[in-house]
């Protein structure tokens, strides 16, 4: 656990710098003149003012993390089609129009879920509580449907929307030339970031009109282990996919109440699987006070609000 009383590391050096200065004043110029009880009250006055400075940029500049997780109810037919399961207007159109795809991309791993006509849980699937080809291929096909989905509808982290009676006009930015001073990630940076030339898909394909994300200045797209991280002098944003272990073979309904039923031994059954993007968020605490701080959080909420419409 980090102390509070140790500040950001970017601040190290140049405290370190100031406390070296105030040190060196101390013996070239107080020590040197101590008859002086004006020199003497002054550099305590000095001393002081750098002790407060130095609590103040611990104490003050807070970093604040918050936790978010796009809840879904995965299905996958008997084509070994995978699909988010939702019947809300805002499901991401990327996902209707690309899971066949996805899926195709996936399938010598979800070749094990179908008898040749039926959708199955296969035997290894049942003792196996870590299933990796169901883990892997929905990983596969949720981080694209996610990057599919930005890249349509939200490609600019500044994008101007406006609204008539019975139309609404967007515009963004589309290239590294109109970036100004934003990062821009082109499609081709996001397939190779995220593996998918290995699978044989390409976002480039599928989506048309967005060539990338033009992002906040300075912002990188890294992968750290399975996860897809997103970082910048103000904030850091993680991507993880989970997967639930249990598997049921039903047909999904929306009740009344909103929540998904399942009826075992419907002939249209599917393959039922719950899977979470979470998503964390790290509000860094170097740029706490800046002016631009609550542009950078207030982003990282639409972005949230944005995906969980297209996914839950």
């Amino acid at each position: 656990m980090k102390s509070i009383f140790l500040p950001p590391t970017p601040f190290l050096l140049p405290l370190l710098a100031i406390l070296i200065g105030v040190v060196w004043a101390c013996y070239e110029i107080v020590i040197k003149n101590l008859s002086s009880k004006d020199i003497a009250f002054s550099f305590a006055a000095l001393a002081a003012a750098f002790v407060m400075f130095y609590l103040n940029i611990c104490l003050s500049l807070e970093e604040k993390k918050r936790e978010e997780s796009i809840k879904m109810h995965m299905v996958i037919n008997n084509d070994c089609v995978i699909d988010v399961f939702s019947v809300s207007p805002n499901k991401a159109s990327f996902i209707i129009f690309n899971r066949e795809a996805l899926s195709l991309a996936c399938m010598q791993a979800l070749n094990k879920y179908s008898d040749g006509n039926k959708v199955k849980i296969p035997q290894d699937a049942l003792t196996d509580q870590d299933d990796d080809s169901l883990t892997a291929s929905t990983k596969f096909f949720l981080i694209n449907s996610l990057f599919g989905h930005w890249l349509e509808s939200y490609p600019d982290w500044r994008m101007n929307t406006k609204s008539f009676k019975s139309v609404r006009h967007t515009s963004f930015r589309n290239s590294k030339d109109s970036r100004g001073n934003d990062s821009f990630i082109s499609k081709e940076e996001i397939n190779e970031t995220i593996g998918n030339f290995a699978k044989g898909f390409s976002l480039n394909k599928s989506i048309m009109v967005a060539k990338g994300l033009t992002l906040p200045p300075e912002t990188s797209l890294t992968m750290k282990g399975d996860n897809i991280v997103l970082d910048n002098p103000f904030v850091r944003i993680e991507f993880s996919v989970t997967i639930s272990n249990e598997m049921t073979l039903a047909y999904p309904h929306i009740g009344n109440d909103g929540h998904t039923m399942l009826y075992v031994g419907d002939e249209n059954s599917v393959l039922n699987y719950d899977a979470n993007i979470d998503i964390l968020i790290t509000m860094k605490r170097e740029r706490r006070g800046s002016v631009e701080y609550n542009t950078y959080e207030e982003w990282t909420n639409k972005l949230v609000e944005f995906l969980k419409k297209g996914f839950e």
